[in-house]
């Protein structure tokens, strides 16, 4: 292996793990604001107008970007996994993402159960 191949891979170690941490943290905080909206912006639970608007224009666009980026950072570390020699640069991306489309999955059939 030779330097300019050793920096792409140290790049894309780099690139894939700030994509999981991003993802993560952007989950939390959306989550969060989900959560307070309320006393954030003063939408009241159960005033359907409101809702329906707060989701259309931030939540929902907002999960979507996340799911997006989880899904892409788990297909890169799996698409690298025999390139990759740490642990570190296996298991942490997936470690931090897995669990983001566990949860959506879950939330999805959550709703399908009903």
């Amino acid at each position: 292996m030779n330097l300019s191949e050793t920096l792409r891979r140290i790049k894309k170690e780099k690139w894939t793990i700030k994509l999981a941490t991003f993802s993560l943290t952007s989950l939390i905080a959306i989550l969060t604001i989900n959560y307070f909206r309320e006393e954030l912006f003063g939408i009241k639970k159960g005033y359907a107008p409101h809702n329906f608007a707060f989701n259309m224009t931030f939540l929902l666009p907002a999960t979507f970007v996340i799911l997006m980026t989880s899904t892409i950072t788990i297909a890169g570390t799996l698409f690298n996994w025999r390139k990759w020699t740490g642990l570190k640069e296996r298991l942490v991306p997936l470690l931090m993402t897995v669990p983001i489309i566990g949860l959506f999955l879950f939330q999805i059939w959550w709703i399908l159960k009903k």
